[in-house]
């Protein structure tokens, strides 16, 4: 999903989630961190979501945005390419860990730093700043956006894109009882702490749109394209369901450890049942 919203003197936000991807503006605009995700699994994360979104790094209708922030930036992978699209555009990517490695372009820096605490950019200072995928990682999202709106000068962008945790399935209704039914009431009891749209609106971003993309889970879509990021996506949510679980036990639902292990077993051989052709929203 995709919110957009006009350079009228204020930052604007996008937001993107399942694959969605939110725009909007600064009626009133530190940098967070990924989690310990490998890095190879960054990468490919990376190319899956390039490859949905048809080689697109973003979707805000920026031109030449001056500095650039990329929040939770990983690899740098993003940063990088944002940099070579822009030579002119200096690009900060921003992470709690130091995986970026020392090649990087010229316009392009990187800095560790967790943006759960407290921004310290010059109020203004981006025309642009890009946030992927942090589901689980920020426990304030309020204050979160305050400090991104800060950081955005009048008439820049922001554009946050997320993956849906909720699991749905294109052909059949999930039975209630069903390991993803109540892997979704989890994420749903998360969910109402986590309202990214109304906590941008809140920190005065406007125009917020958002643009939804289906993002397949398996080999079940025809087109080959999708057919490739559904094979992806299923390897992606195997390797990783563990820790976007821990995640959002420990950073949002506070639940117990033990359960969640048996949990997450049958959730991983439940990605393997081809009657359900699944996806995120």
């Amino acid at each position: 999903m995709c919110h957009d919203s006009p350079p009228a003197g204020h930052p604007q936000s996008v937001r993107t989630d399942g694959h969605d991807s939110a725009i909007g503006s600064e009626d009133g605009s530190s940098t967070t961190s990924m989690d310990d995700a490998p890095q190879l699994q960054n990468e490919d994360l990376h190319h899956m979501l390039q490859t949905l979104n048809e080689g697109k790094l973003y979707y805000a209708p920026i031109h030449e945005p001056g500095e650039v922030l990329d929040v939770g930036t990983g690899t740098g992978i993003w940063a990088r390419e944002f940099a070579d699209e822009f030579p002119s555009t200096v690009v900060t990517g921003v992470d709690k860990l130091p995986i970026q490695g020392s090649w990087t372009r010229p316009n392009c820096r990187f800095e560790v730093d967790d943006v759960r605490k407290e921004w310290t950019y010059r109020e203004g200072r981006f025309g642009f700043v890009h946030i992927r995928c942090l589901l689980g990682c920020i426990r304030d999202w309020d204050t979160f956006y305050q400090q991104a709106y800060r950081s955005v000068e009048p008439g820049g962008w922001i554009e946050h894109a997320e993956i849906s945790a909720e699991i749905a399935s294109q052909n059949i209704l999930i039975p209630p009882d069903h390991i993803f039914a109540r892997w979704n009431h989890s994420v749903r009891q998360a969910g109402e702490m986590l309202s990214p749209a109304a906590c941008m609106e809140q920190a005065g971003f406007v125009g917020v749109k958002t643009k939804k993309l289906k993002l397949p889970i398996g080999l079940w879509p025809m087109d080959q394209r999708l057919k490739g990021v559904g094979a992806c996506h299923k390897n992606f949510l195997k390797d990783g369901i563990h820790r976007l679980a821990s995640q959002l036990r420990l950073n949002v639902l506070s639940i117990g450890e033990g359960e969640v292990k048996a949990f997450m077993r049958e959730m991983v051989k439940a990605f393997d049942n081809r009657t359900l052709l699944l996806y995120c929203e």
